[in-house]
């Protein structure tokens, strides 16, 4: 298969031929990073998409924050032109960046063409309503529900347990400040506390936050990697509402009345 130059959006033109990368540090939004040539991304949730070809396993599509690789994902092999289509969240740092790593020394090429990166601001988004948050027992620096929105996968939104404990069903609402075309919602579950995780929840979306619309009943699983619900079809939302209906126990005899959540997004 042989490689050739193709447009990487506005910001170079990029060859990967083998291990080899040519590329121009002098375009805004293109540093040199330890994936080689790499790709800034601000912080937020990101989609990137891209159009590849490659005849092996032998790369892999690295998601990094300032010198270290976070994550990395094999690009499978594929002789006729295929999609990749990945959602991550940049860090509140600024030092989020994505590229491309060889596997191995083996001889092979990677053909990209048409990457398009689309951001979900957050930083405009606000919380319009929750059912309950845990204002002091975690701390002042968690426990809000705007603390599932703040683009800190440490911070966590809460259910109240200290001053009272209201049990299931617990909810808030996002207000995205402006209308956005979305395709999906990201979920990300607490590290440090098993017990609460959401388990059955259900999304419902409004234009006006009077009127909501709901997109359906989902199960999210229990670990810790980003979960993504894809809907059938984009919508045009302004405010969308998550109410956790159930959660996750590890009966251990705990009372798991509560709930938390880590970060929640759009795509």
């Amino acid at each position: 298969m042989k490689a050739k130059p193709l447009a990487l959006l506005v910001f170079t033109v990029l060859y990967i031929l083998g291990a080899q990368w040519l590329y121009s540090n002098k375009v805004a939004g293109v540093c040199c990073g330890p994936a080689g040539a790499a790709i800034a991304v601000n912080a937020g949730e990101e989609s990137v998409t891209f159009k590849y070809q490659t005849e092996s396993n032998d790369y892999s599509f690295a998601i990094g924050d300032n010198t270290e690789i976070v994550s990395e994902t094999i690009i499978a092999a594929q002789l006729e032109t295929q999609t990749f289509s990945v959602t991550f969240i940049g860090s509140k740092s600024g030092n989020s960046w994505f590229g491309f790593v060889k596997n191995n020394k083996n001889e092979s090429d990677l053909i990209i063409d048409e990457i398009k990166i689309k951001e979900y601001k957050t930083n405009i988004w606000t919380i319009s309503d929750s059912s309950s948050e845990e204002t002091t027992g975690e701390g002042s620096e968690t426990g809000h529900a705007k603390h599932a929105i703040d683009i800190n996968n440490e911070t966590y939104w809460h259910s109240a347990w200290s001053a009272s404990e209201p049990s299931y069903p617990h909810s808030f609402t996002v207000n995205l400040n402006e209308d956005q075309i979305i395709k999906g919602f990201s979920f990300l579950n607490r590290k440090a506390k098993y017990n609460g995780r959401p388990k059955d929840i259900t999304i419902e979306s409004s234009t006006d936050g009077v009127n909501f619309e709901s997109l359906g009943d989902f199960r999210l699983g229990d670990g810790t990697a980003k979960q993504l619900i894809e809907l059938t079809t984009p919508i045009t939302i302004q405010y969308f509402k998550v109410t956790v209906r159930s959660g996750y126990d590890d009966k251990t005899g705990e009372d798991v009345f509560f709930t938390h959540l880590a970060e929640v997004g759009v795509y």
